[in-house]
């Protein structure tokens, strides 16, 4: 089952994504994902631009490169 629910939060290392994840009737489990924003000019930029488009793909609205109306992001922009 896909969660509907994602909490994103600012960490001092860039962006943390949490959900629930119902595996069983009555049984969760918390999954986390961190996008570090690393010693890197940009850092927190590029780390964003990582948890954006880790949400789209979460969410199942990326689309393809031919769609009129997919989200792009900056590492799109040269593809």
């Amino acid at each position: 089952m896909q969660a509907w629910e994602l909490q994103v939060e600012r960490v001092d290392n860039g962006f943390l994504v949490r959900w629930w994840e119902e595996m069983e009737a009555g049984e969760f489990v918390e999954h986390k994902v961190v996008f570090e924003s690393g010693e890197v000019d940009f850092g927190d930029h590029l780390a964003l631009v990582s948890c954006l488009r880790f949400i789209t793909e979460h969410f199942g609205l990326q689309g393809s490169k031919h769609d009129e109306m997919r989200i792009l992001t900056s590492l799109d922009v040269n593809a």
